[in-house]
């Protein structure tokens, strides 16, 4: 009788581990299955830099800085990992790049918010006053890609905005 017991308390064992393994198995595949959804793109500011440089002619800008930042969209550089930024030469141009890494611990909706206030005043500036820039602030790009905001005011908005998302990985 004892001997009958073991066997039947085996035989349950091996019934759950066939379970266990067919669990283990299942969320192995969940796992591999939702990883390019859960993969975290990433993008090199350098490379964008790099590419933006060799394919866009940038004549009409100036090289941003940490200055550019606080002056123009009144971000604080202690909320950026990195950036790219190109403003206007005078304020008779609307053309200007903004490319940034927010920290982690940072508010990115604020930081979008306050570029949104920028972009809005620009337009306000330039509606009356040179309609055909205007047209130009009307097609701007700003969007979040994780901790990136992207935020474009340009005549080749397209394909400046190509090159960017085109090195995200």
């Amino acid at each position: 009788m004892i001997h009958e017991h073991k066997k039947t308390n085996l035989n349950n064992r091996k019934k759950y581990r066939k379970y266990y393994l067919i669990e283990i198995a299942i969320l192995i595949v969940l796992f591999i299955g939702l990883y390019p959804v859960l993969n975290v793109k990433t993008a090199s500011i350098a490379a964008i830099k790099s590419d933006l440089e060799e394919n866009i002619n940038l004549d009409f800008v100036n090289v941003g800085d940490k200055k550019t930042l606080k002056n123009l969209y009144y971000i604080n550089s202690n909320d950026i990992e990195d950036f790219i930024s190109y403003s206007p030469k005078s304020n008779m141009d609307v053309e200007e790049i903004l490319f940034l890494k927010v920290k982690e611990d940072t508010d990115i909706s604020e930081i979008k918010s306050k570029i949104n206030k920028r972009l809005q005043k620009q337009g306000e500036s330039f509606k009356n006053y040179r309609p055909e820039k205007y047209n130009i602030i009307e097609n701007a790009v700003l969007e979040e890609e994780g901790q990136y905001l992207i935020f474009i005011v340009s005549e080749n908005v397209s394909s400046i905005h190509k090159i960017i998302k085109d090195n995200f990985k």
